[in-house]
């Protein structure tokens, strides 16, 4: 049986002295001291010979995001379980099966305060391939599903209808919207839970371990038990997206990422280019958060090989690349791909998926792509046009993600030394939130806490812990 550690350094793709020098490396980050970073170490916490000490599992469960308390608790080996989730979840095959196991693992209950996660789950070699199973999936000539004989289609065929109407009043919420990320996430994820549920129960393959291989073989393509699964296939990517982007509202970058990676599979099972296509691009935006870069380019050509998509979907993806080709120094080709952008939106100003959103994001990404140039006055006089329309008192509903796109702009006004509008941010964020959710809160603290000794920051500080959620 894989131990689950082996999992877990599957997940990052690493090989044994990859993974080891990174636990040396974390190790001595946070101030645990400095340790040997030997493969024969890693080998025999794998093999089971040997359990790690105490300070390496916590150097381990900080890469993992789990909490060090929960290592206490449980000790090895048991606390890895709690992080093994996912890593198993991305082991399974491409096919009918595979993807319903693993919307099933996201179709739980969340956790109440996820752990934040230091690094995407899925890099390197371990995002390379499920990318690859993914578009080979979407190259299968699919067959028309066929009612299964005697099967009663009226029910399950109006339930699909009405979650695909609620789905769709839910995306009119994406870029604007009057109410809290946290109630916009509850209402897509119980969606998301009827999905996988009807899935399970339209005669499709739930999870192995309750549906032995031998009496569910897997299915190349969308099941025929029910001329509904593609379609319902089609709704758990819809609703894996927008759980996915509410998480991120929320500042839940590892739940996001997790949806994401459903929604790829479920586009896939469904036969839904363009639907896969807004996935990877999705991830694309949670690695470059995240600050990986690599992992981004490698979503955005997954995503051009998708299929064919709208204007706004190809000038997201440019911004996207512009932002990853200048975090990894690239200068000229972060400027051709804003280049890209800007004639994407030229070329279709009357085009309705265009958000009119989209404009300002180019605008934000060119500072963004000076800024990690090593151009931070360059840079500023973006981020301060954008700063300045966020804090003008606003009639209109705002989008999810202001709060969130308020953070990033308190950290670069920190930067620049403009401690005054950087707390003047965090204030308008309160404003509009009323309560930070506990994720974004632990970011703003993170920003704010090495400038706490100046006066205005002390003063932020204060409003945002005596505003913090219980």
């Amino acid at each position: 049986m894989t131990h689950p550690l082996t999992s877990l350094r599957a997940a990052l793709g690493l090989s044994q002295p990859e993974y080891a020098r990174l636990v040396a490396r974390t190790h001595d980050e946070l101030g645990l001291g400095r340790m040997a970073a030997r493969r024969e170490k890693v080998s025999r916490w794998e093999s089971g010979r040997i359990a790690p000490e105490f300070t390496a599992q916590l150097a381990m469960a900080h890469l993992h995001g789990v909490a060090a308390q929960e290592v206490r608790r449980l000790g090895w080996p048991f606390w890895t379980h709690l992080a093994t989730r996912d890593a198993a979840l991305l082991e399974q095959p491409h096919t009918d099966g595979g993807a319903v196991t693993v919307l099933a693992g996201t179709a739980l209950p969340p956790e109440e305060t996820p752990a934040r996660a230091p690094a995407p789950v899925l890099r390197g070699a371990a995002l390379t391939g499920q990318l690859r199973g993914a578009l080979e999936r979407l190259r299968l000539d699919r067959p028309v599903a066929a009612p299964a004989p005697g099967a009663d289609l009226g029910a399950l065929t109006g339930r699909v209808a009405g979650i695909e109407a609620r789905t769709g009043a839910l995306e009119g919420h994406e870029n604007a919207t009057g109410l809290s990320p946290a109630v916009l996430y509850a209402a897509a994820h119980a969606e998301h839970r009827l999905v996988v549920s009807l899935l399970t129960r339209a005669g499709h393959p739930g999870p192995p371990s309750a549906h032995p291989p031998s009496a569910h073989p897997p299915s190349a393509h969308p099941s025929s038990a029910h001329p509904s699964v593609p379609r319902l296939f089609a709704l758990a990517a819809r609703t894996s997206l927008l759980c996915g982007w509410f998480s991120l509202a929320l500042g839940e970058d590892a739940r996001a990422e997790r949806h994401g990676l459903a929604a790829v599979r479920a586009a896939a099972a469904a036969g839904e280019p363009a639907l896969a296509a807004r996935a990877m691009s999705q991830l694309t935006l949670h690695q470059l958060v995240a600050g990986a870069a690599e992992g981004a380019v490698t979503l955005i050509r997954a995503a051009r090989a998708a299929g064919p998509r709208s204007p706004a979907a190809e000038a997201t993806l440019h911004c996207f690349d512009a932002t990853a080709t200048a975090r990894l120094g690239h200068a000229s080709a972060a400027e051709a791909a804003l280049d890209h952008a800007g004639q994407c939106m030229a070329d279709a100003p009357a085009d309705p998926s265009l958000d009119p959103g989209i404009h300002q994001r180019l605008s934000i990404t060119r500072g963004g792509v000076l800024w990690y140039l090593g151009r931070p006055r360059r840079a500023a006089p973006y981020f301060r046009a954008f700063t300045d329309t966020l804090l003008l008192p606003q009639d209109t509903a705002h989008h999810p993600h202001t709060a969130l796109w308020l953070l990033y702009a308190v950290d670069t006004h920190l930067a620049l030394g403009e401690l005054d509008v950087a707390a003047a941010l965090v204030h308008r964020a309160l404003d509009l939130t009323g309560v930070l959710p506990p994720g974004l809160a632990r970011d703003y603290r993170g920003k704010l806490t090495v400038h706490r000794h100046e006066p205005l920051i002390a003063h932020a500080l204060d409003h945002l812990n005596d505003s913090a959620a219980p």
